[in-house]
């Protein structure tokens, strides 16, 4: 198992397959910063994962772009040719667990996360009806 510390780049999807499983999928990218003796300044690397999420699928719908996570899960790798037949590879993570730091740049920052109280004000609903 790895813990990864990253932002989300987009908003999850979830997709539910012919076998009658639903997986959650989004993209993390976690960012090193390093100082460069050779060039006297600070770089950035980027490295972006690509993260499955198999169980408590039901989360899925409050992963946002923007958000700082915690994953712990097993990384892979997923090589292939690109249309160009250049061979390229992906990083992978079956997300074993996960939780949520914050929010990074992201046009949500700022935003609170939901409560049943916010939901059923907004939406007209009562408590009862919301499914959290």
């Amino acid at each position: 198992m790895e813990l990864i510390v990253g932002t989300i780049v987009a908003d999850a999807t979830t997709t539910n397959l012919e076998s009658g499983k639903t997986v959650v999928n989004f993209n993390m990218v976690v960012t090193d910063k390093y100082f460069s003796q050779t060039l006297n300044e600070w770089k950035e690397r980027n490295r972006f994962f690509e993260c499955r999420l198999w169980h408590r699928t039901g989360a899925g719908k409050h992963i946002l772009k923007g958000q700082v996570m915690t994953i712990t899960g097993i990384i892979g790798v997923r090589a292939y040719n690109n249309t160009a037949g250049e061979p390229v590879g992906r990083l992978i993570i079956d997300v074993n667990d996960f939780e949520w730091k914050g929010w990074a740049n992201s046009p949500h920052k700022g935003t609170p996360r939901p409560t049943v109280a916010a939901a059923a004000f907004t939406t007209g609903a009562t408590a009862d009806d919301l499914p959290f």
